[in-house]
């Protein structure tokens, strides 16, 4: 999606839709790391073409196990979140 829209059109700036925007960024996956390794390469690529990415994020692991049927996160998985904060 960020190459579809970066794409300049009557010579504007290609990247205008994105400086400036806020974003927070989560992610999850039936690994018990939840994705948190996708979410560096992601702050590093919206960062780059202007986007203002909350410090703090978000990744699920075992998200199979997170959630009941229902999208509610599961009673038993107490530890399944974990938030985490980029270092340096």
């Amino acid at each position: 999606m960020i190459d579809w829209t970066s794409r300049a059109v009557d010579g504007q700036d290609g990247l205008a839709p994105y400086r400036n925007k806020m974003a927070v960024l989560m992610s999850a996956s039936p690994g018990s790391y939840g994705a948190l390794r996708g979410l560096v390469h992601a702050r590093a690529i919206l960062g780059n073409i202007g986007v203002i990415v909350l410090p703090e994020q978000l990744a699920v692991g075992k998200a199979h196990e997170a959630f009941s049927l229902d999208g509610c996160t599961a009673p038993s998985t107490s530890a399944a979140c974990s938030a985490s904060r980029p270092q340096g």
